[in-house]
């Protein structure tokens, strides 16, 4: 008798993260067979590793097998329908409630030149070659900890976006995830593949949300973003999960030949988040900036860690960080500039820079290094951390100001530096109000 397929409903019932589990979740999106080998592998590492030993990072109070593995299938939720963009906007809108995903807007002349929009279960079988050729090639690795084997093994939803070449796409591409109430005690794990293929351009934004969750909800999703020779995409990630998610997650890009990536990524939701991105430069001309933003208050918890790799010669990287810590929160930030044996004439510069505003918050660790293994190249970081300036404070409130004002300009002024270097005027609006929500 064959087997019963399941759809996510069924699935979110299930309890244990098991190899049965696995193949039902396959089974239930028709994935081709070198993905299941792909799922069945990574389950193996999940079974072999323990939860991570972070020096800063505590998740040994994460019990796994309390957790619902699969999100159940949900409806948009009505907090969340005011702040979708207008179709009239946006190249593309997918949208990810809890384990279920909608494309609500694809324009048809773009899809007509072959842009493509969709979730990556329905990738992997109406664009096999592409999904094939790209998964899991941007470097991420199960085998990185449980959390990143946990999720290439059970990952569902999640958004395949390709724009073929030669093609410019002038409006934005947005992937939104959302996570309800209906996924409290659930782990949430889309998987995320972009491709902009050689000669192509694209604005994407990435933003997650989350409200109304009564337990904390497990979040492992990744990204990979492929920019092919000569190409160009702008992706903007904005996180602000607005209840207690507990996030691990991962994002990966790989540049090519005299192509460009600016990567702006801010954090400033969720209870506890550890967060990696990794932009590689693997031939000459690739160029990437990776922005980050960050603003964290109450007992909010951030371990966030951005490197580059320099894997050939004339390839240029920059990357800053700067952000914001208010009530008790805890900030530990990596920032690794790795230049790879022959890659000679390659640059880059790390700065990162953190405003405390309170006498409970810490900055636990602020790491920024170099790995160099060639001649001839350009490499530095720098970093501070510091509290407002009294005496700056102080002539604002001479000059009329309240506490508050006077706080919010400081802030303002000190994230100017940041805000200037993001290519896009809705990212910056974005970043700078969630920054002042947090300064309140």
């Amino acid at each position: 008798m064959a087997k019963s397929v399941d759809n996510l409903d069924t699935l979110a019932q299930a309890q244990g993260f098991t190899a049965e589990l696995v193949d039902r979740i396959a089974r239930a999106h028709d994935e081709p067979d070198w993905l299941v080998e792909r799922r069945r592998e990574a389950l193996r590492v999940f079974k072999e590793l323990p939860l991570p030993s972070w020096r800063h990072t505590k998740v040994d109070d994460l019990n796994l097998d309390a957790l619902r593995p699969v999100a159940p299938a949900s409806a948009l939720p009505s907090w969340a329908e005011a702040s979708l963009p207008p179709a009239a906007e946006a190249a593309a809108v997918a949208v990810q409630v809890d384990g279920r995903v909608e494309v609500r807007h694809l324009d048809p002349a773009l899809a007509e030149r072959g842009l493509v929009v969709t979730d990556l279960h329905t990738a992997a079988r109406t664009h096999a070659d592409l999904v094939e050729r790209y998964y899991m090639r941007s470097g991420l690795d199960p085998r990185s900890d449980r959390f990143a084997a946990l999720h290439a093994a059970f990952w569902t939803g999640g958004f395949f976006v390709y724009v073929p070449r030669g093609l410019v796409v002038e409006k934005p591409i947005y992937l939104i995830t959302l996570i309800t109430g209906k996924a409290a005690g659930a782990s949430v794990s889309g998987h995320g593949l972009v491709v902009v293929d050689e000669q192509a351009q694209a604005t994407l934004f990435d933003e997650s949300d989350a409200h109304d969750l009564a337990e904390a909800a497990l979040y492992t999703g990744q990204v990979e973003i492929h920019v092919q020779p000569a190409a160009r995409l702008d992706y903007i990630s904005v996180q602000n999960w607005r209840a207690p998610v507990r996030e691990f997650s991962q994002k990966a890009g790989v540049v090519r030949r005299d192509a460009t990536l600016v990567a702006t990524t801010g954090f400033f939701g969720g209870s506890q988040t550890r967060n990696v991105f990794t932009l590689e430069m693997v031939e000459p001309g690739a160029t990437m900036e990776n922005i980050l933003a960050y603003a964290a208050s109450a007992r909010q918890h951030f371990d966030l860690f951005t490197r580059s790799r320099h894997a050939s010669q004339s390839t240029f990287g920059n990357m800053t960080a700067r952000g914001v810590l208010t009530g008790a929160s805890r900030l530990v930030y990596q920032g690794l500039i790795r230049i790879e044996r022959g890659a000679h004439k390659s640059e880059d510069y790390l700065s990162s820079n953190t405003l405390i505003l309170s006498p409970e918050a810490k900055v636990l660790d602020d790491i920024p290094s170099l790995e160099i293994e060639a001649d001839d190249v350009k490499a530095s970081h720098g970093a501070t951390v510091g509290q407002i300036d009294q005496e700056q404070l102080f002539y604002l409130r001479s000059r009329g100001l309240n506490e508050q004002q006077a706080r919010r300009l400081l802030v303002s002024g000190f994230f100017e530096p940041l805000l200037g270097r993001i290519p896009n005027d809705a990212a910056r609006e974005r970043i700078s109000e969630l920054v002042l929500e947090k300064v309140g």
